[in-house]
């Protein structure tokens, strides 16, 4: 598998490629990471089993596009691919420190900055990506309310339904009508999102702020927001940033427990009833609504 992991990168790249032994940093059920050294400096490399390969794909563009826009810091990715029964996607290897109240103010900044790169009048990608592991339906629409209540809201629900998760009580074309009713008169202009942005998906190097495991596509910049105050919240520091650059609307509090019902779902999708409790929470306060 290395070999061939190698010889993928050498052609890639039209030049000779040496790595010593991999190096494990993390390991479980679904994904391996590693370090390499390598003639061509340090790598980074993700295993997953060979069936995920589009979902390295989708975030190979996505990091692409990111580090394209030069707003924000993203790995370039090196090469995407299958070797032997996995898949793989290689990034140069970035030592990540500890951010100073400095750094976070900076990528407060920066993530403003990166949505403030609104190109489109639609809301979408020019392809459906992932969410974790979850495939992410990215139908271009007119209308936010309709985009986040079928493509996000209704699609989780949908595949609750399918594994038999959906309790009962919860009436998907209510949840997908009350979702729609409440966002209706909200219009904001199309940004750039990151669209996965928990504080595992940061970090920091010597030259600033990074951000990696994207699910990109152009919408309401607030869901970029309100997922940062899941799981811990970022520091005070990154909203000061992020607020002198471009201020979020009052309303925006109205919105957040909505947006972040979206991720609630999805853990629950992916992880099981672990979840199920903040999902119930969540619907109930949607429902009440």
């Amino acid at each position: 598998m290395w070999a061939s992991i190698r010889n993928q990168l050498a052609a890639t790249l039209q030049r000779d490629i040496h790595f010593d032994a991999p190096l494990p940093l993390s390991q479980d059920e679904t994904e391996r990471k590693y370090r390499l050294n390598s003639t061509i400096g340090p790598l980074f490399i993700k295993l997953q089993p060979r069936t995920c390969c589009e979902q390295f794909a989708c975030e190979q563009r996505d990091l692409q596009r990111l580090a394209q826009y030069e707003q924000i810091m993203a790995p370039w990715p090196l090469l995407c691919g299958v070797a032997n029964n996995v898949s793989f996607l290689l990034l140069p290897y970035h030592d990540l420190i500890d951010g100073s109240p400095e750094q976070w103010f900076q990528m407060g900044c920066e993530l403003a900055c990166l949505h403030r790169c609104s190109e489109q009048e639609m809301y979408g990608w020019d392809e459906d990506n992932f969410i974790g592991r979850t495939l992410q339906p990215n139908r271009w629409q007119k209308q936010w309310a309709n985009f986040f209540a079928e493509e996000r809201i209704g699609w989780q629900l949908s595949l609750l339904k399918e594994k038999g998760r959906l309790a009962a009580h919860w009436n998907i074309d209510e949840i997908i009508e009350i979702t729609h009713r409440i966002l209706r008169q909200h219009e904001p202009s199309p940004s750039l999102l990151h669209g996965d942005l928990w504080r595992g998906n940061t970090g920091f190097t010597e030259e600033g702020a990074m951000v990696f495991d994207p699910a990109c596509y152009f919408g309401d910049r607030e869901t970029d927001i309100a997922m940062t105050e899941l799981f811990g919240g970022f520091p005070t520091a990154f909203y000061q940033g992020y607020e002198s650059v471009w201020p979020l609307e009052r309303t925006y509090h109205q919105r957040r427990d909505l947006y972040n019902l979206y991720h609630k779902l999805n853990h629950l999708n992916l992880f099981g009833d672990g979840f199920q409790l903040q999902v119930e929470q969540g619907l109930a306060r949607l429902l009440a609504s």
